[in-house]
Parts: C-alpha cells; structure tokens; sequence
C-alpha cells in the first residue's frame, strides 16, 4: 500500500478509556458487487427504520449507491456499520448550501451512517469514519468533506476533527434540525488513530482491517468505479 497513517495529533477530549470491541474480524469493505451493494443498503434500511421509523425511496437509493462509494464495516462477517461518500455539490438538501461555503471548498458529501444499535455503536461509527477516510485519501481525489448530523452526535464528529458550521438543514421526517459539518479526511485519520491507539487498537490492525482494492469481486458483478 506504501502509504502511513501517523501523526502527533493529540485529541480535545477522550470519548472512551478502554475500546469495547476487540480488533479482532473487523473489515471495511467498499461495496463493489451487487451483493455487498445489497447487504449495506438492507442493513442501512434496517437500522433507520428501527430508529426513527424512517424507510428510503428504494430506486433512487440504489442509483444514488451505485455512483457513490459505500462502505461497510463488518465483523466477523456481519454488518456493524455503513456510510456513502458521494461527490459534492451533487443534489439534495446539503446541495442547496453550496454557496454558502465558497471558502472550504468541500468535493464530497458523507452521509447515510447507520451503525448497529448496541452498547459498542460508538465503536463503531468511530471504526467506520477513521478507516473509510483512509480508503477514501487511498483511492480518491477527495479531501474536504460536508456532512449533516444529529446534534448529539457533535462529539463524535469534532473528536475527528470535523467542525460545525453553525449552519442547520431541515431534513424530511427528522423531529429535529441538523447540523452542518465540515471536515477533512485527513484529519479524522490522524485524529481518529490517535483515539484507536488511546483505547489499544493499534495503527497496524487499522490498516490490516481494510479492503484496500475496491472490493471481492465473487458474484463478477462489479459496480462501475465512481468518477469521483
């Protein structure tokens, strides 16, 4: 691969002392079958509906899955969590704000996280944003990226370095209004291995728990590559 992920970067605050899950099984997958398209998105469907109740148009989900890059974290071969990285200003609501951001020049949008819901979906989400962001710095021209969150979850997207715009986006069926982040992948990298590293998941076993090709190409149904 010939690329490391190493920086002094020290975090504002710790989010945990000790990692709940072992490195053990874990794999970030870019979803480049028909099939691994299919188990991100079930299980997308899946935890979004048991949430909040909220189901996805199904055919605009698929075209939109099959331009972007959607990655899967799994665990011992079982969905953990997802997310898409597609480019930006594309369409959509975050589209409309484009204007407004003309100094940070954003090229990608992250959305569609879903993690699983347990005791360790902290873990998993912050897996899922660190080792994606090293497959997206490894195989794109991505660097800048904007995403949308629940204020909750602030936190976990500052502790990768992410910042809050103090802009906010309403979104269709949410009781709440999102808000508006910016980041860098580089950044949510190097800050991000630093928290794996606090909490005993070595930099070696991040790197070892990518999919660095674009994906197992077993059902020789591969998705065309994004131009992004």
């Amino acid at each position: 691969m010939g690329r490391r992920f190493i920086n002094e970067y020290q975090p504002r605050r710790p989010i945990m002392t000790e990692f709940p899950v072992t490195a053990r099984g874990f794999e970030l997958v870019r979803c480049s079958t028909r099939a691994e398209l299919r188990s991100a998105r079930q299980f997308r469907n899946d935890v979004f509906i048991a949430k909040r109740g909220i189901e996805f148009d199904s055919v605009r989900e698929r075209r939109r899955d099959e331009s972007s890059h959607v990655l899967l974290l799994t665990q011992q071969g079982r969905p953990r969590a997802t997310a898409r990285v597609q480019s930006y200003p594309a369409t959509g609501t975050l589209a409309e704000i484009a204007p407004g951001l003309p100094d940070f020049g954003a090229d990608s949008e992250v959305g569609r996280i879903a993690a699983m819901r347990s005791a360790d979906s902290v873990a998993y989400s912050l897996l899922l944003l660190v080792l994606g962001a090293m497959w997206v710095l490894t195989h794109t021209r991505h660097r800048r990226y904007i995403a949308y969150c629940h204020p909750k979850l602030l936190p976990l997207y500052e502790l990768v370095g992410a910042r809050d715009t103090g802009m906010s986006i309403e979104v269709a069926w949410r009781s709440y209004s999102r808000c508006v982040l910016l980041g860098m992948y580089e950044s949510c990298v190097e800050s991000g291995l630093a928290q794996l590293r606090d909490a005993g998941f070595s930099e070696r076993e991040a790197v070892a728990a990518v999919r660095w090709n674009n994906g197992n190409f077993w059902d020789q149904q591969c998705v065309t590559e994004s131009a992004s």
